[in-house]
């Protein structure tokens, strides 16, 4: 079961996601996950200041 977000953690969703994708993107298909989010846990926090 889903629980509405607020306006603040929307956005937050919608950053990650685009973060995300441009990983994806960058590196392509075929890393290992952990790969994946040591790159997301560097661009979102370091970068964007996400989280």
């Amino acid at each position: 079961m889903f629980t509405k977000r607020s306006q603040g953690e929307d956005c937050i969703v919608r950053q990650v996601a685009v973060v995300a994708i441009k990983i994806n993107k960058r590196l392509g298909a075929g890393l290992l996950e952990s790969v994946y989010k040591k790159c997301l846990d560097f661009k979102t926090t370091r970068e964007h200041n996400v989280l």
